[in-house]
């Protein structure tokens, strides 16, 4: 569904809205979709900033959870990168698995950084 209304954004609905004036609107389960994605992004960014607060605390430090944190970009360039290799789209699923993946990331990065010191 997903590669069909990019598709056809950017092959065919330009040249009937210059030809022909005609406008284009998507709705049904398109507009929902994006809906759910600008809540998703929301959410990540709230997730980040509790995982930030969360280790903060018994750390007693702020710089600390930025270390274990620098982590989260890796993950998330890895599950972008899966996705790429195996010319899959970015469903809901998978940005819910990518939030998961966060979690998971800064787990390990937290243990890793325990051992060190």
């Amino acid at each position: 569904m997903e590669a069909v209304v990019k598709a056809l954004n950017m092959q065919t609905l330009p040249d009937l809205q210059q030809r022909y004036g005609v406008t284009v609107k998507f709705g049904g389960e398109t507009e929902e979709d994006e809906k759910a994605t600008a809540s998703m992004r929301l959410g990540f960014i709230i997730s980040l900033v509790m995982i930030y607060v969360l280790l903060a605390i018994p750390l007693k430090s702020y710089g600390r959870p930025l270390i274990i944190m620098s982590v989260i970009p890796f993950g998330i360039i890895g599950a972008i990168a899966g996705h790429l290799l195996l010319d899959m789209t970015m469903s809901m699923l998978s940005v819910f698995g990518i939030i998961a993946l966060s979690g998971v990331v800064v787990n390990d990065s937290l243990l890793l950084m325990s051992s060190i010191l």
